[in-house]
């Protein structure tokens, strides 16, 4: 079950939202944002004030994930986050982290199959530092680096990946690609 509760005036969204799995809430989130939702057009609809958003969240199992889109299917594995968001639109700063384990995803578009998804993500200032991230198809993939939030709607990569003969996807009548390197 899923309840996402939400209140607007004097132009701030006020949100409270909870995942629940056989009545026990897995997920918790609550937020307080900035925005100027008027139905006429407006120069910018995120104000310069401050942002409030927290998610909380124990061994998630990410099947749910499978209900919410079919651009994916077959979701496993667990997810833990500990995540708050601060400061501005244009100032972010952001504090926990994430882990995932045992995860796994098929992505039907490009005909791969990933498993074995391992990830934690550290969370700091407008920083998301890959700590560790692994993907499993064929071979395996490693990512490192971090992702820089110039403002929070303008994220930089700054990401090195590592592919031992992984298998990235395999498109009918397209392509296939395995890398390493």
């Amino acid at each position: 079950r899923i309840e996402v509760l939400g209140n607007y005036s004097d132009r701030r969204l006020e949100l409270k939202a909870g995942l629940w799995r056989e009545g026990v809430r897995v997920v918790r989130a609550t937020g307080s944002l900035p925005l100027d939702l008027a139905i006429t057009p407006v120069a910018n609809r995120q104000l310069p004030d401050s942002l409030a958003i927290g998610i909380r969240s124990d061994s998630v199992d990410l099947a749910v994930v499978d209900a919410l889109t079919s651009l994916v299917s077959n979701v496993g594995g667990q997810v833990s986050a500990r995540v708050t968001i601060g400061g501005t639109w244009e100032e972010p700063r952001l504090t926990g982290t994430i882990d995932v384990r045992n995860g796994a995803v098929t992505v039907p578009a490009i005909g791969a199959r990933y498993t074995g998804i391992v990830a934690r993500l550290d969370l700091e200032d407008n920083l998301i530092e890959v700590a560790e991230a692994r993907l499993t198809s064929g071979g395996t993939l490693d990512v490192s680096g971090e992702v820089r939030f110039e403002s929070l709607t303008r994220p930089v990569l700054d990401l090195t990946l590592e592919p031992r003969g992984f298998a990235a996807f395999n498109i009918r009548d397209f392509g296939a690609m395995t890398a390493s390197g």
